[in-house]
């Protein structure tokens, strides 16, 4: 397909001077019928593709595009980060293609130390909105009556045709969108009035003040990008106010009267307009790109005539006339992965008052060698549980054994094994064993003594019998890390400043409940991360423990949900005969 390198927005030292803001109008493409077709490029050749997380349903419904797939398995080829590690990571070759705003003056100034050029396709329209409640009375807030309120100089309500109250500004930190955007519209951070702060308290007894959220109070006002807002607080009752009297509606974003208006991009880097990446960028950039953008609930960078696009794909063998895949092509959605037909056998191995072990035993494979194999997996991690040389490799273990622990002080272990997948040809199966040692030199009794809780994980492949490591899950050898990363830190991102309580999830390995996990700088997975599997939560849960070095979990552990794909993940692993009786 030729590629008109019109659409290209060099960006380089004019674009220095702000992070969020729109800085040059955007060029728009020269269109063609031939435009218009999607760009599918090749997995073999897919390029690593990375951005934040407003604008990943945007880039991963694209990506859905470019491979012919649903959008649950198109996110396993893309990853979701921070700005700044977004054009790093493209700056220094690890990342080809981003989604982001316009990169600010840190961003310029990095990438023209590379000698990397960074070109920019204008795609989406974001509106930087102030909100409040549904009950305060103020509609609308002009722009320089948002800066008297970020920077103290008004601090009550009633000076703004409002009920008389205290005016309590909200925004998130430094490294954040609504932090860039405040600093860009608003005020420098410098004027800036302190944010609200609370208290976090962590695992192992500390705390600490961190920025806190929008808290729906009488007089609380927020900020941020609108995309980011309403998925953020998708659950909450809010008010966006008009700014100088113009509200931030599709029509006012698109048409560019709403005066807070920043441009997301496709960013590749310069010279690189005909390699995937670029063809991608490109695509977004035009109609078919734009179509997408609004079905996505985004406001697209230029108006489309969605009759014409509509025409042009009913032409194209295997889409609909609304943009959308075939059915055939399309996701598994919500349907869960085939149960094993195993036959599962829960034995209690002891019992007594100085331990208690069960353990699993599965029936029903065809290959009687590979269910013996597995099931004696299983019980050889049971039994390392029950030795008598035992010791748990839990959070603080190591204070415990300076003062004089011994394995021949434990008064008490009990070891449970649950089977938490059992689906699509994989069994993932959990052992836990909490166990109880008296102090060195006290009288050993069952009541008194430190408490530990140690949880070890088995993933087999019904196939061979032999351990899945996390990377099989995603196609792509020592790539698959890269987009497991990317994973945990839409994960991570997403709950930014929250204390993780692995409460809310069903059919969690006994020992998980209520157990709190401070995350810590996130430096990336290692290839023997401990995990299990949940089919009925179609995840895939990281288990935080004391070998977590970037997670503090306190005495006990935690976990980690990540969804590389729905039932994708288990499919994987699927014969074309079956493996049971």
């Amino acid at each position: 397909m030729k590629k008109l390198l019109c659409a290209v927005i060099i960006i380089a030292m004019m674009f220095a001077a702000c992070a969020c803001a729109q800085t040059a109008d955007p060029i728009v493409p020269e269109i063609t019928d031939e435009d218009l077709y999607a760009v599918e490029v090749e997995e073999d050749h897919w390029p690593v593709i990375e951005g934040t997380a407003a604008f990943l349903p945007y880039y991963t419904a694209a990506a859905a595009r470019m491979l012919d797939t649903g959008e649950a398995e198109a996110s396993r080829s893309v990853l979701c980060t921070l700005s700044d590690l977004a054009y790093s990571d493209l700056i220094s070759g690890s990342a080809d293609l981003i989604f982001c705003f316009l990169p600010n003056e840190q961003q310029v100034r990095l990438a023209d130390a590379e000698g990397v050029t960074l070109a920019c396709y204008p795609v989406l329209n974001e509106a930087f909105v102030f909100f409040v409640t549904p009950d305060n009375p103020v509609d609308s807030l002009t722009a320089q009556q948002l800066r008297d309120v970020y920077t103290g100089a008004v601090k009550d309500w009633s000076e703004l045709g409002g009920k008389e109250g205290p005016i309590v500004p909200f925004y998130r930190p430094e490294g954040f969108s609504d932090f860039a955007g405040l600093t860009v519209f608003v005020a420098d951070s410098a004027s800036l009035v302190p944010a609200p702060v609370q208290t976090k308290e962590g695992s192992m007894g500390e705390s600490a003040e961190v920025a806190a959220n929008f808290d729906g109070s009488a007089g609380a006002i927020g900020c941020g990008y609108l995309s980011a807002v309403l998925q953020q607080y998708k659950d909450t009752d809010l008010k966006i106010l008009a700014v100088d009297g113009c509200e931030a509606s599709a029509a006012n974003i698109q048409s560019g009267a709403y005066p807070f208006i920043s441009q997301a991009c496709a960013v590749i880097r310069g010279g690189e307009e005909e390699s995937p990446a670029g063809q991608l960028a490109q695509w977004c950039a035009w109609p078919l790109g734009q179509a997408l953008a609004s079905e996505k609930g985004y406001v697209p960078n230029m108006e489309v005539d969605a009759t014409y696009v509509e025409e042009v794909l009913s032409d194209r063998e295997g889409r609909t006339p609304e943009g959308g895949w075939a059915e055939e092509n399309a996701s598994a959605g919500g349907a869960g992965p085939e149960d094993n037909r195993l036959q599962p056998d829960l034995t209690i191995l002891t019992d007594t008052d100085v331990l208690y072990a069960d353990c699993l035993t599965v029936r029903g494979l065809k290959d009687k060698k590979i269910e013996d194999a597995v099931n004696g997996k299983i019980r050889s991690l049971v039994e390392s549980f029950c030795a008598g040389d035992y010791l748990p490799d839990a959070q603080g273990i190591r204070t415990a054994l300076d003062r004089g622990l011994k394995s021949g002080n434990c008064v008490y272990k009990y070891v449970h094994t649950q089977m938490t997948a059992n689906s699509g040809n994989v069994l993932s199966v959990a052992v836990v064993c909490r166990s109880r040692f008296a102090p060195p030199g006290t009288e050993k009794t069952s009541s008194a003594g430190t408490s530990f809780t140690d949880c070890r994980t088995l993933n087999l492949d019904l196939n061979t019998g032999k351990e899945i490591p996390i990377t099989a899950f995603v196609e792509g050898g020592a790539d698959a890390l890269s987009c497991l990363d990317g994973l945990t830190k839409q994960y991570l991102y997403e709950n930014a400043n929250e204390v993780y309580m692995d409460d809310g999830y069903s059919g969690h390995p006994e020992g998980l409940a209520e157990t709190e996990v401070k995350i810590t700088r996130f430096p990336g997975l290692a290839k023997d991360q401990k995990y299990y599997l949940d089919d009925k939560e179609h995840a895939l849960f990281l288990v935080l423990d004391v070998n977590t070095p970037w997670a503090v979990t306190g005495y006990d552990y935690s976990c980690l949900p990540l969804i590389p794909g729905g039932q994708a993940a288990f499919d994987r692993f699927l014969s074309r005969e079956s493996l049971f009786e």
